[in-house]
């Protein structure tokens, strides 16, 4: 009986040992989850994760502290198809893991060595390198292009809007053009509300139209707002873009390119350039490196740039409609960069340049068409964009608000405020923009929107309207402080109450 208990009692105990071996062994086994940069320990560990061998570290050369040999699971480049995302993640994890130390990634059999430069003290990437080469992908990208690329295509087309025809013929001129009654201007287009036509005006010239549901003619072949983007195939044939995000498609004429959307057209001007100018420019840029020069002679010879951005954060210049960009921030492709659009794309002076670091050649994407996604990008977010202002910036302020109207407060650097700019909640009113030299405001009713410019006086602005009725005038400081119950006004201390008409 004794003996049978004693192995019982042992048969027990080797089962509990083989099933805690098993437990170990599974748990010594299990691939270690990872869900943020902070659960990786070593390179090694980011290495293998990302699916590369891990072969040895040994001590750097020369600025670096260390060389990291491995054997990578990507190529560069796999049926021509850039690994420039793989690459950049590896890269950003690896040099976190490692304290932004400098270090070189090593792999032996691509012949791929990548140079990883960092501020340690600061835990700062500096830059890095792939075999010797900045900005690697964006220079081999630019080669592709230039050896890819082909005119865009155009189409026919009979234009019907009285004022696309009457642009052209004038070339372009704004004050040429009779586009009606202008009710108000809105984020840099002029406002033809009862038209439903909006005009964005560079240099004295056109540089967008766009046709809204008010808009009812046919703009071309027969085509107005609202037409299903079915049907403007059938009209038109394959465009020569399709957007399904935003369910745009684009074509381009001999004299514009005309975008079509579930309830607007768009139409940018085609111009024919003369490049030599900044062909030239460019030359000397890409010997002399001095680019305040560059710009300020780009700038006296082309005015018309559509976006100018120069602050602590970058520079961006931006000729939309000649296909040119140049932008200077922290990030990558740092330079002057040319677009398909750009007429003198092929020119061999240009072709010479693509090594220097300083022009990039994107012509597998048109600039207009990139704005065009942009702008419908930024008007079908304009309600967010303006309630979040509110939410979250102005509603402390408890200076009230408006059910017919949202707004935003456009400032200068010095956070003095430039403009104030009103959306109309439902689109019965037209969008417009209240300029002025304003102190402090607050709303009186849902269209009655009060405000104040020091030593000058307190005004009335109606935004439906837009008129402003003068309600105090004189020398004071007029800080509002706001509107309490029945109208009545607190500025400096004092109180006023307000007659409504």
């Amino acid at each position: 009986m004794k003996k049978r208990k004693r192995i019982m009692i042992i048969a027990i105990i080797v089962i509990v040992i083989i099933i805690g071996l098993i437990i170990y062994l599974a748990s010594y086994n299990r691939k270690k989850e990872y869900t943020s940069v902070e659960d990786f320990s070593t390179v090694k560990e980011v290495l293998e994760y990302l699916g590369c061998n891990y072969i040895r570290t040994e001590k750097g050369k020369e600025e670096f502290e260390e060389d990291i040999y491995v054997e990578f699971n990507h190529d560069l480049y796999e049926n021509n198809i850039s690994n420039e995302r793989f690459f950049n993640n590896l890269i950003g994890l690896v040099t976190r893991v490692n304290s932004y130390k400098s270090m070189r990634l090593i792999d032996q059999k691509r012949e791929i060595t990548i140079e990883i430069y960092c501020d340690t003290n600061n835990g700062i990437l500096e830059k890095y390198t792939i075999n010797g080469i900045e900005d690697y992908f964006s220079k081999q990208n630019s080669k592709e292009n230039v050896e890819n690329y082909q005119a865009e295509r155009t189409i026919n087309a009979e234009i019907n809007s009285k004022e696309i025809l009457t642009a052209i013929q004038n070339k372009w001129t704004t004050t040429d053009v009779n586009f009606g009654s202008k009710e108000s201007d809105f984020e840099n287009y002029e406002i033809y509300f009862e038209e439903g036509i909006e005009v964005r005006t560079v240099s004295s010239k056109i540089f967008n139209i766009v046709f809204n549901e008010k808009y009812l003619n046919s703009v071309i072949n027969g085509i107005r707002v609202g037409t299903s983007l079915e049907e403007v195939e059938k009209i038109l044939g394959e465009p020569l873009w399709r957007e399904n995000d935003v369910k745009m498609i684009g074509y381009k004429t001999k004299e514009m390119y005309i975008f079509f959307s579930e309830k607007e057209i768009s139409i940018y001007r085609i111009d024919k350039q003369n490049n030599e100018e900044f062909n030239n420019l460019l030359e000397k840029y890409v010997e002399d490196s001095d680019f305040q020069s560059f710009t300020n002679q780009l700038t006296t010879i082309w005015s018309d740039y559509d976006n100018y951005i120069s602050n602590e954060n970058g520079y961006e210049l931006c000729y939309t409609l000649k296909g040119i960009k140049i932008q200077v921030s922290s990030a990558n492709k740092d330079g002057i960069h040319i677009y398909s659009n750009y007429q003198d794309a092929n020119n061999e002076k240009l072709k010479n340049m693509m090594d220097t670091g300083k022009v990039y050649f994107d012509t597998d994407e048109n600039l207009v068409y990139l704005n065009e996604i942009n702008r419908i990008a930024e008007q079908r977010n304009r309600n967010y964009f303006y309630d979040s202002f509110y939410e979250y910036e102005e509603k402390e302020k408890n200076l009230g608000n408006s059910q017919l109207f949202s707004y935003y407060i456009e400032r200068y650097d010095d956070n003095t405020i430039e403009k104030i700019r009103f959306l109309s909640q439902n689109g019965e009113y037209a969008n417009n923009e209240l300029k002025a030299n304003i102190n402090t405001y607050a709303w009186l009713n849902d269209r009655k929107f009060i405000y104040s410019i020091a030593y000058q006086g307190i005004y009335i602005y109606d935004p439906i309207e837009r008129t402003s009725e003068v309600l105090i005038e004189q020398n004071e400081e007029f800080n509002i402080q706001g509107i309490e119950e029945g109208n009545i006004l607190k500025y400096d201390d004092k109180k006023v109450k307000i007659e409504i008409r």
